[in-house]
Parts: C-alpha cells; structure tokens; sequence
C-alpha cells in the first residue's frame, strides 16, 4: 500500500513547535498588516484576534488528530472513504494550496525588487528560490525538521531587531480609543485574515512520535498561540508607527524601522532585520507546495521518476506564473479573497472536522479485530 507519511516519521513534537513558530509570523508580517489596516483601521489587531482564535482551536484540533493518528492520513481516508475519493480530495487540496502559494511567491518577487532595489535580470536572482523549491518538494518533509531550530533563531532575531527599532516611533494616539472603529470592517478584516491562515492542516502531514512524547498537543498548541500573539503584537505596533497611511504601506515589514533614529548613527541595520526574516520566508513559502506534493505522490503513485516529475512541474509552475504575473499579487489576492476563499475555508476548517469520527471508527475496527483474535 502507498503510504504518504513513511519518508518522515522522526519529526518530534520539539521540531513541529519550532518549525511552526518559526514560519507562521514572517508569512503574515510583509504585507498583511496593510491589508487589514484598509479593512479595520486601527482595529486591525481585533481582528487578528478573531483570526488567532480560530486558528489556535484548528491548530489544537489538529495536533490533537496527531496524536490519536495510528496511521498516515492517507491510509486513513484510504480504509474509510476509498482509495479513489482519497485521491480526489488529495488532488482539491493540492491545487487550493499551490493556487495560494504561487500568489505568496509572485507576492514575494515584489517585495524583493522594491525592499532590495533589485534590478538584476529576473532568472539570475530568482531561478536559486525555485531550485529550494524543487529540492523541498522532491526530499519531502523532513528536510524542514533539520532546518527548525536553524529557522526559529534567524525569525527571532529579525523580528526582535524590527520591534526595537520600531517602537520609539510609536504614536498611542494612532490606536487610541481602543473600542473598535467598525464591526463590518473588522468582520471584513478577519475573513481576509483567513487567505494568510490555515497553517493547523499541515500537522497531519507530520506523523511521527507523537505517541510517545508527553503532552504533544499542548505543546504544539503553545507554539502556534505564541505566534500568533507575536503576529498581533507587530500589528498594534504597526498602525501606531503608521497610522491613518498604514494602509499605503504595502510591505509593512520593510518600512517600520525606516525612520528611527538610531539608524542615523548606526546606519540600516533594519536591512539585516529584514533579511533575516525573508529567508525564513523562502522556506516557509515552500511548505504548502512540499505538502501538496506529497498528496500528489500519493495520487500518482511514489517513486523516484514520479517525485522528480511532480517536484519539477511544481517548480516551474511558480516560475512561470512569478515571471508573468509578479507585480500583479494584489489583484490575484482579491481574487482569492473574493471567488476561491470560500471553498479553502470549507476544505481547510470544516472538512477536517470529521476527520475525526473516521480515526474513532477505524480504532474501533481495529479494537474489533483484536478481540475477535
């Protein structure tokens, strides 16, 4: 039988925690604060926590399915809902998570050439991401558990060095009063939010240990609050730099440090800042497309020809559409915010919900069997 999850079995608890604390805030700190700001104003950050609320329980759902997962998600579906319609669900998740993630790295081609003044020709700069991206696709998921620890730190200092530069510039007048400025705004805001979200799904793709380590679920469910928190922080310091043009501010990330004055004395540290962050946002970007190729190795049956095969199609479909459509990134969210969003919230919160009455009824034929034996 072709099982998904057999080429990473030795991801810990303790990597998943760093690996998602690491990758969820630099996705959701470049350019989604100007989004939000648009929608809420200066109660973006309410909406953040609306947001943060439903991801955490999704996050907590998962790690928690995880954990009761006696078997790959594959095989599960497989021995319930048949091999066919696995594939068939397989083959919806794979396109709403690469059709978003080709938005986040068109996205992420706009940020380098304005951060970084970038004028290189478009192949010499960018054809080293798509090659990570065909290498992470092909090895799968485990090269990520190596990386965490590695990723976690260059996340926490960048965005420690943006806070610190940012804050002196700080006007609590620009969030002040704190009551939300409008709920239709806010609702508006934290549904947009969910085209960033989801992250929680991807733990069912990460089987492992997590039988045998104490208090899995809590622990993941700690590192993902922490992000989020993290992420909530970074937009109330956000709008109160910014204020009433926070929502022209497209790369949120890049701009805040700008004009502290320490800069004056010690020069663009913030650049590092940045830096940091965006490489972290390299790997992160390949995650959903590393996650989606396991599904489709899946569908087309793994081996090392079809795993190559999928890795490169994957690799080149980023490319091209970067190449054509990289400063269109706005227009392609709106039009996953508008026509796509829909059908990824049903697949990503609504589906999996019952993931867990098939993990009770294959335990309990499998308690069955045991008896009858």
């Amino acid at each position: 039988m072709n099982k998904i999850n057999k080429t990473y079995r030795y991801n810990s608890t303790l990597h998943l925690c760093l690996l998602f604390f690491a990758i969820i805030p630099v996705t959701k700190m470049v350019s989604l604060p100007c989004f939000l700001s648009e929608f809420c104003g200066r109660s973006l950050w309410i909406s953040g926590i609306i947001s943060t609320i439903i991801d955490t329980c999704l996050a907590l759902y998962m790690a928690y399915l995880r954990h009761k997962m006696q078997k790959p998600v594959s095989q599960l579906l497989e021995e319930t809902i048949g091999k066919t319609a696995t594939k068939i669900l397989f083959i919806i998740y794979s396109l709403l998570f690469i059709g978003r993630s080709l938005i986040f790295v068109s996205g992420e081609k706009y940020f380098i050439e304005t951060t970084y003044y970038e004028e290189t020709a478009f192949g010499f700069v960018f054809i080293p991401f798509f090659l990570i991206v065909f290498y992470f696709c092909f090895k799968g998921l485990k090269p990520y558990e190596r990386l965490s620890l590695f990723l976690v730190i260059f996340t926490v200092l960048g965005i420690a060095l943006i806070i610190f530069l940012s804050v002196g510039e700080m006007r609590i007048n620009f969030i002040l009063p704190i009551k939300p400025t409008s709920l239709k705004g806010i609702l508006k805001g934290s549904l947009f939010n969910f085209t960033f979200g989801g992250e929680g799904i991807y733990l069912l793709f990460f089987t492992g240990k997590a039988n045998t380590e104490k208090k899995p679920v809590f622990y993941l469910v700690i590192s993902f609050l922490s992000a989020y928190t993290l992420i909530i922080v970074f937009f109330v310091i956000f709008y109160a730099t910014f204020g009433p043009i926070a929502q022209t501010k497209l790369f949120a990330m890049a701009q805040m440090a700008h004009y502290s004055d320490i800069l004056s004395g010690v020069g663009r540290v913030d650049t590092i800042a940045v830096f940091m962050i965006d490489f972290v946002r390299l790997f992160a970007l390949t995650l959903p497309l590393s996650v989606s190729t396991e599904m489709l190795k899946y569908v087309f049956g793994e081996n090392k020809k079809t795993n190559f095969t999928i890795a490169g199609v994957i690799a080149i479909i980023c490319f091209v559409f970067t190449y054509f459509f990289g400063t269109q990134f706005i227009h392609w969210f709106n039009v996953f915010y508008k026509f796509v969003l829909p059908f990824f919230m049903f697949f990503v919160y609504f589906l999996p919900l019952f993931l867990f009455i098939l993990i009770k009824k294959t335990n309990e034929k499998a308690n069955g069997v045991l008896e009858k034996k």
